[in-house]
Formats: structure tokens, sequence, C-alpha cells
């Protein structure tokens, strides 16, 4: 099971109980929206902070470099859905990886890790404007 990823905010001393209390609040009058879209509102945290707790929570390595695109990756899973979730298929060598426009949208990253597994993916989200 994974870890929640309030729990691994406060590990890392990234939120306190007290802001994590306040969120998990509010998410009780908003059930649809996600705590991390949460926490980046009352900005507790920022992208940044998230997409390095996310990777963590699904031991998937966050990189920031040059990649091309993976031709496999789309033949498998198709262009449409990688175009539906905003997601960028690459590669470094043998390597999957993918820049994603939502990083708290855990059906996608589960879907992925189903599909490509978690060891040696990597992830990079999509810094906002």
């Amino acid at each position: 099971m994974l870890a929640r990823i309030g729990e691994i905010l406060m590990k890392e001393k990234l939120i306190t109980q007290d802001q994590l209390e306040h969120c998990l609040e509010y998410k009780k009058t908003n059930p649809k929206v996600r705590l991390g879209h949460i926490l980046r509102h009352h900005n507790f945290i920022n992208d940044g902070l998230l997409a390095d707790c996310l990777s963590k929570q699904i031991n998937w390595k966050r990189f920031n470099s040059e990649y091309v695109p993976d031709y496999k990756a789309i033949d498998k899973l198709g262009l449409d859905y990688f175009c539906t979730h905003q997601i960028f298929p690459l590669k470094n060598g043998g390597t999957p990886s993918f820049v994603v426009s939502f990083i708290d949208d855990v059906k996608v990253t589960d879907f992925l890790k189903e599909n490509f597994g978690n060891k040696g993916v990597n992830f990079l989200y999509r810094r906002g404007k």
C-alpha cells in the first residue's frame, strides 16, 4: 500500500500537522478536490515539492533533463490516451519517462505504473506559467 501524500509531506517536514488537518477539513466539504491541489491552493507547498513527494510515493525518480519521444509507449497505449491526460512519453535510452501535466492524477500514474512498472521510470511535472 502506498503511503499517503500528507504523511510523506509531514515526514519530510514540508507541512505541519495543523496545515494537513486544515486541508483535510477543507477536503471533507470538497471531496472531489485532491489533497495536493488543496495544499497548493493554500500555498503550503509548491508544484516542485508535490512532485518530489509523489515521486517518493510511487517510487519513481523525478528528472529534469533532455529526453526523446518514446514511440513504443505511444504505440502501446495510443496517442489519444497521452493527449487526453496531457502526458508526454519520453525515453532516455530504454528508460520510460513521462512529462505529466497533472501530477496529482493518481488514476493516471497508477495506470502508467501498471503498464510500465515503477523500476527506473521517471516523471517530470510541467511548471506553471
